[in-house]
């Protein structure tokens, strides 16, 4: 995937495509396996640089909401006439904008933990490849002895 991709990929990131980046991001190809060793860092620069985006994506809204909570509280103390923390409570949960912001920081709350996991994984993947390399050279030193 192409870097302008990524930032495509990230709003429309659900479970379908964090399968398919998965099994193609993951699998290693025991032919080309110097070239999986050159080409993992650009990728896994590429989605660590994406999940930062996320993760600061998340942070705005996480933001937008706790300002837009606080007027919210301010508004109610200012028009309901029994101002208790129960009867803010019930002024702010009902609020609609609101709800619809909880529900796009849990799409984005879940979003950086899809793409944490897609890290974790490819340094996992990496790992992989350094000793499948090192496989591969001690394999060779023992033919050639």
């Amino acid at each position: 995937m192409i870097p302008n991709d990524l930032l495509k990929a990230l709003e429309d990131l659900d479970w379908e495509l964090y399968v398919a980046l998965a099994d193609s991001l993951l699998k290693i190809d025991m032919a080309y396996l110097d070239n999986e060793i050159l080409g993992h860092s650009t990728m896994y620069a590429y989605y660590a640089g994406l999940s930062e985006q996320a993760n600061m994506e998340k942070k705005k809204c996480e933001n937008k909401m706790e300002s837009y909570e606080a007027e919210l509280k301010n508004s109610a103390r200012n028009t309901l006439s029994k101002t208790t923390v129960a009867a803010i409570q019930d002024y702010v949960s009902t609020d609609i904008p609101l709800q619809d912001m909880k529900r796009d920081l849990e799409e984005k709350t879940y979003k950086c933990g899809l793409l944490k996991s897609l890290i974790t994984s490819m340094q996992h993947r990496k790992d992989l490849i350094i000793q499948l390399s090192s496989n591969r050279r001690a394999e060779t030193r023992m033919i050639t002895d």
